[in-house]
């Protein structure tokens, strides 16, 4: 009976240690920083290519500037190339009409895809866009 009580405690003690484990995923509890793609920040991740460390690099930009996963990665890598990645548009004018069409019609969802498609941007920053635009027009 009492390696009932040892094993119970032991399985206590675990779950209690599993809640306050840091996660080990990218980007966990990173908020964007909003200063976006700064040429200091540009040299940082230069650097930080040029000693082969990529993943800390995607890390970097990901929080200075909110990007996903995927389109971080994109940019970290065109920086490697030489190439600078295009900012986020945040611009809502040039929205096109079959994005204008499915939010008349209450299609958020096909308006985030279609959004994504155009702008080549990950699902948060279309989501924040359509959002945006929505507030826009009421």
């Amino acid at each position: 009976m009492m390696w009932i009580a040892i094993a119970a405690g032991i399985v206590v003690v675990l779950l209690v240690a599993g809640q306050f484990r840091p996660s080990r995923r990218v980007g966990d509890g990173m908020p964007a920083t909003g200063k976006g793609l700064t040429p200091e920040l540009r040299r940082e991740i230069e650097a930080m290519l040029a000693a082969r460390r990529m993943i800390p690099a995607i890390r970097l930009y990901r929080q200075a500037t909110g990007a996903g996963l995927k389109d971080a990665k994109e940019a970290v890598e065109a920086i490697g190339r030489g190439n600078v990645p295009g900012p986020i548009s945040r611009d809502h004018t040039g929205a096109s009409a079959e994005i204008e069409a499915a939010l008349a019609k209450g299609r958020v969802i096909d308006a985030i895809r279609l959004y994504r498609e155009e702008h080549g941007v990950g699902l948060k920053e279309a989501k924040d866009a359509i959002d945006a635009m929505r507030k826009e027009r009421g």
